[in-house]
């Protein structure tokens, strides 16, 4: 009865042994289970982060793209006004007849003047050019007093508007 009884022990304490071997599996799978939730966690975190990040990122790329939209319409209201203000002027001054006499004219003495490279004619061969200096009946004034007045007067041309304007654009 004794071996039955050690037997019956040893089987108990084989048992116990197996049980214990179970629950520290257990406790260890909790400890992981436990470190991968903070993990995760952690992670949430960091996306959370990442997700403010992104929507101030968002945000500024609005408004980048609003300043663009309005730099647009800055430029498609100056370029209005430049068409208003000055090509209609040139190009209404003159009708189509006078434009396409004024351009034959053009051509022709442009063709002159590449041909014309002496007075008294040039060697065969040699490399020659001409200059013409025109004098006229202008009075010249003073240096100093052509600066000043033509101050004012650029503050109001509508090509420095023109050019301010886009130079504004590009400003931040």
């Amino acid at each position: 009865m004794l071996q039955t009884a050690q037997s019956q022990d040893i089987a108990d304490v084989r048992a116990l042994k197996d049980n214990l071997a179970q629950i520290q599996f257990f406790v260890s799978s909790v400890g992981q289970y436990a470190d991968g939730v903070a993990a995760a966690a952690d992670g949430a975190h960091a996306a959370k982060d990442g997700s403010t990040q992104l929507v101030a990122g968002a945000q500024a790329l609005l408004n980048g793209a609003n300043r663009l939209l309005d730099g647009t319409h800055q430029l498609h209201s100056g370029l209005n006004q430049f068409n208003e203000e000055g090509i209609s002027q040139l190009t209404g001054a003159l009708d189509t007849d006078q434009l396409h006499a004024l351009k034959t004219v053009l051509d022709a003495m442009m063709g002159r003047m590449e041909e014309y490279t002496s007075f008294s004619g040039a060697p065969e061969g040699a490399v020659s050019s001409m200059k013409f200096l025109y004098k006229t009946a202008e009075n010249v004034e003073p240096a100093a007093s052509v600066v000043q007045q033509a101050a004012p007067a650029e503050a109001d041309n509508f090509f420095v508007r023109l050019w301010k304007k886009f130079i504004a654009l590009f400003q931040f």
